[in-house]
């Protein structure tokens, strides 16, 4: 096996401490917007969100005051994290295509996004099959052949016991 330039490796890294910093983004995704409402006076912290589909109506959820401190770091945070998202892009595209790491099918990415915002791996479920195998080049600093990752399945997996002890359910707000 191929290595892959530390320049590249290091890339890998850095996409994927910047991922885990915009982990929060599952309650607040990164379409949305904090806007501040003034309510009798007092301003309050409210989050837009864009509808899905067309048609669809924007949705506006109460976040908290715009006194209180954590959630002003919050807003601050998101606001880094989506000016982020487009560093992180770039950095996917030239790890795609510079450093030749796989990328998995749209649909696939798609899937394992939507399922990401569910909060299934909030809940400790684990990614296998092709499409976490498709990953592990980027972890392992190495060119890993094309057959060896191809299982065609992404299937998941999860500890009852983990998934019990932080709660077992998924809401927008866990």
């Amino acid at each position: 096996m191929r290595q892959i330039d530390l320049m590249y490796r290091t890339m890998a890294a850095e996409l994927g401490q910047r991922l885990l910093d915009a982990s929060f983004s599952a309650d607040f995704p990164v379409e949305g917007r904090f806007v501040p409402v003034t309510v009798k006076a007092r301003k309050y912290w409210y989050f837009d969100q864009p509808g899905e589909g067309e048609g669809h109506r924007q949705k506006r959820r109460y976040v908290g005051p715009t006194d209180d401190p954590e959630i002003n770091r919050r807003v601050k945070d998101f606001r880094a994290i989506k000016d982020d998202v487009k560093a992180r892009r770039k950095l996917v595209t030239t790890l795609v295509r510079e450093a030749g790491l796989p990328a998995p099918e749209p649909f696939s990415g798609d899937v394992v996004e939507a399922l990401a915002q569910a909060g299934i791996f909030r809940l400790r479920a684990c990614l296998v099959g092709t499409v976490a195998f498709s990953t592990y080049a980027g972890h392992l600093g190495v060119r890993l052949p094309a057959a060896s990752m191809m299982t065609g399945v992404a299937d998941f997996a999860q500890d009852y016991a983990i998934s019990s002890e932080v709660g077992g359910f998924v809401s927008a707000y866990s």
